[in-house]
């Protein structure tokens, strides 16, 4: 409930912004209501350009699967990749902190090694590297544990030397 309460106010705080000139309002308003699935409905905003609408369909979508008890990998991984084509990597980089924080809540020691992945890398573009040394430990950490994928530890690996 208290997620809910939180996105709520994440959403009202985001003001709907004007669609970019040119944007066809139509187009978008009957794309949002082809689909009641949030992710897809933001995957089909980014692809229009509609990046504030598709910022608020991610953020519903991350809240859907925390209230039903899933790790929002999909939407969370989605959104901070499109925050990040946007230079916005700070909040990319805390979306990918929700998402590391929710997969070890919810025991998920794989996409949390693809999480911390990703946010270790934004960590040292940032030029945080007291914060990128503390997501190389704990990754390193995740590296013993059996339930991290073959295909996950080969991404690791190719980033990073242990």
């Amino acid at each position: 409930m208290l997620t809910i309460a939180l996105a709520t106010a994440a959403l009202i705080a985001l003001a709907p912004a004007p669609l970019p000139v040119g944007m066809d309002t139509d187009r978008v308003a009957a794309a949002r209501e082809a689909s009641t699935d949030p992710l897809e409905n933001a995957r089909r905003l980014v692809s229009e350009g509609a990046f504030d609408a598709a910022r608020r369909e991610f953020l519903v979508a991350i809240v859907l699967d925390r209230d039903a008890g899933r790790v929002p990998t999909e939407a969370s991984l989605a959104f901070s990749h499109m925050l990040f084509a946007q230079s916005r990597e700070r909040e990319a980089a805390t979306v990918l902190e929700g998402l590391a924080a929710d997969a070890w809540r919810l025991r998920s020691p794989d996409c949390e090694a693809r999480a911390l992945m990703d946010l270790a890398w934004l960590n040292v573009r940032a030029g945080r590297n007291t914060d990128a040394r503390a997501d190389v430990l704990r990754l390193r950490e995740l590296m013993r544990n059996p339930d991290v994928s073959v295909k996950t530890r080969s991404e690791i690996n190719k980033r990073f030397r242990f």
